[in-house]
């Protein structure tokens, strides 16, 4: 590399051959000299180019890896989504099934449990006496959802 020192080290040399002597240069000068020495080198080109290539490939991995991670956490999103919507259905078949059949003297003993399947999935509803509820379990592949309603007899209008 040249720099400062290596002049004064030919500047050296030159005195002790007796060769006449280079002009004084300062750091500065020796600096400008080294950065357009790099640039001029052939090499240089080729390792700017590999740190480039490098810098891209490892911007494009994680890139790659966060969309494969997006991936995976919204399958079980969408699964979760449907189960919901299932166990929703639940709730109002629920609803219309006891007003359809409010007149039944059993009702709602007799007709709870229920298991019902709907879009690829299904739902169970069952019926809680005591506490005048209704939950429906909505299933979707390996999700499920539960949903809760209160009051049912006042929704299904049964006396």
């Amino acid at each position: 590399m040249w720099g400062l020192q290596s002049h004064q080290k030919i500047i050296a040399r030159m005195a002790l051959h007796q060769l006449p002597a280079l002009p004084a240069i300062t750091q500065t000068e020796a600096l400008t000299g080294t950065i357009e020495m790099w640039l001029t080198e052939k090499g240089f080109s080729l390792i700017v180019l590999i740190i480039a290539i490098t810098l891209t490939s490892i911007l494009g991995v994680g890139v790659v890896s966060f969309m494969s991670a997006k991936h995976k956490t919204l399958v079980p999103q969408t699964q979760t989504c449907q189960a919901y919507a299932i166990a929703h259905a639940g709730i109002e078949f629920a609803i219309r099934y006891a007003y359809d059949n409010k007149d039944d003297n059993d009702f709602p003993d007799a007709h709870f449990p229920k298991t019902v399947s709907l879009g690829g999935g299904s739902f169970t509803i069952t019926y809680d006496l005591t506490n005048n509820l209704v939950r429906s379990v909505g299933v979707y592949e390996t999700a499920s959802r539960t949903i809760e309603l209160t009051n049912f007899r006042s929704y299904a209008n049964i006396p």
